[in-house]
């Protein structure tokens, strides 16, 4: 939280990657609105001192730093994503933090919201993210996408209509780039640095960089192999994951990560063999135990994915994936019930998952239950437009097919 004293309500801020002598904390120009002299309050710590302020050009994000010597900062980084890929219609999510929930020390919820505006500019970098929040949260909360990594800083509401408008970090993550290339990081944490913005290209030249002077050393191959995984050549991560391997067997990311790339590739005998051995080295390590069972049902071995399914649900009963999983390959098999019990079960952790609702309608579709089926696709459709024109080539909805709701819902996604 961003204090002034001269302004009645505090602004947000999050702790973020900079330079490495700094606590760099990323908040809006509103935390300044009147006067640089601003104070940060980190949970249940004492108010500290910003001991330098900058304001990015072009931008309302602004950086806080305060010096390490001084203190530390308390909580690590919050990843970032990815905000220049964002369309209308994409759903974030919004911390709905408020003065009175902090206050009271109380996390502040997330509320999904979905894009409504994409305001560009002429500048490279500078544009605005629109949407109705279902609050109105301060300053500076975070907007993060599905895999918590932030997105944007929420502004406020606009003065003439409801909806309300964030700035992307896309500027600050060209900011770090920069730092990047200034200060004299090893070749290897430049690299990571630059995987985690997601410039990925500027990443495999650096990580074949880190290779040449380190090359027994399996970390730079398995960066190299996950950057060529995100650019989708996958035969080429292969052949890095197994250079990793070649170094250090007993790596639990790696053998998973290569069965990511096998399973890409639709070599699922392959990706079994690296997923069992990520497992050998750790018997308790569900993404892999739930990629294995993905690949055992793209093999038809529904019998044995399900239960690979059953033993990621033992591992982690709230993890919906596995139970959405689980209830494919039950109906996979022509056990509709079982998948449907299956997918409500997803729905009850994860209410709003809409691949779920979506599989559940197909499940009643497939048992003539019209009514159940229209309104799990109903709901589905309100998550995720797109899947209207999924629903229409899909042969589980035949016995819809001459149903006048079943036209109208289908039609949404034109």
């Amino acid at each position: 939280m961003v204090v002034n004293p001269e302004q009645a309500e505090p602004t947000l801020g999050f702790v973020v990657a900079g330079e490495p002598e700094y606590c760099t904390v990323l908040t809006t120009r509103a935390a300044i609105a009147q006067g640089e002299a601003v104070n940060l309050v980190f949970h249940q710590t004492p108010s500290q001192m910003v001991d330098r302020v900058q304001s990015l050009p072009n931008s309302d994000l602004v950086i806080l730093q305060r010096l390490h010597n001084r203190a530390d900062c308390p909580h690590p980084p919050l990843p970032l994503g990815n905000p220049d890929r964002l369309q209308v219609t994409d759903r974030v999510y919004l911390q709905t933090a408020t003065a009175e929930i902090l206050g009271a020390n109380q996390t502040a919820p997330l509320a999904a919201v979905s894009l409504t505006d994409i305001e560009t500019s002429s500048l490279p970098g500078v544009f605005q993210l629109g949407y109705q929040p279902p609050t109105t949260p301060l300053a500076g909360s975070a907007v993060v996408n599905r895999r918590g990594r932030l997105l944007a800083l929420h502004m406020g509401v606009g003065a003439e209509s409801d909806t309300a408008w964030a700035m992307p970090i896309s500027l600050y993550r060209e900011h770090l780039a920069v730092l990047g290339d200034l200060r004299g990081k090893s070749l290897l944490d430049r690299a990571n640095q630059l995987f985690e913005l997601q410039q990925h290209e500027a990443a495999l030249v650096a990580y074949d960089e880190a290779i040449a002077q380190q090359s027994e050393r399996p970390e730079p191959w398995y960066g190299r192999g996950s950057t060529l995984y995100a650019l989708e050549r996958y035969e080429e991560a292969i052949a890095a994951y197994e250079q990793a391997l070649a170094i250090r067997r007993d790596n639990t990311l790696t053998w998973y990560s290569k069965g990511n790339a096998l399973f890409k590739l639709q070599r699922y005998e392959e990706a079994i063999v690296a997923y069992e051995r990520a497992i050998d080295t750790r018997s308790d390590y569900f993404p892999a135990i739930n990629n294995l069972g993905l690949a055992q049902k793209a093999l038809g071995q529904t019998a044995a994915a399900s239960v690979t399914f059953e033993r990621v649900i033992s591992l982690r009963p709230n993890y919906h994936l596995a139970h959405n999983n689980l209830g494919t390959t039950r109906q996979k098999a022509g056990d509709y019930q079982g998948a449907i019990a299956a997918y409500e079960q997803a729905i009850h952790i994860r209410p709003n998952y809409a691949a779920a609702w979506y599989n559940k309608a197909s499940a009643h579709a497939r048992r003539n239950e019209t009514t159940l089926a229209l309104q799990a696709l109903n709901r589905a459709i309100a998550l995720r437009v797109s899947l209207a024109e999924s629903a229409r080539e899909n042969p589980d909805f035949a016995s819809l097919g001459g149903n006048s709701e079943f036209q109208e819902l289908v039609k949404r996604g034109k």
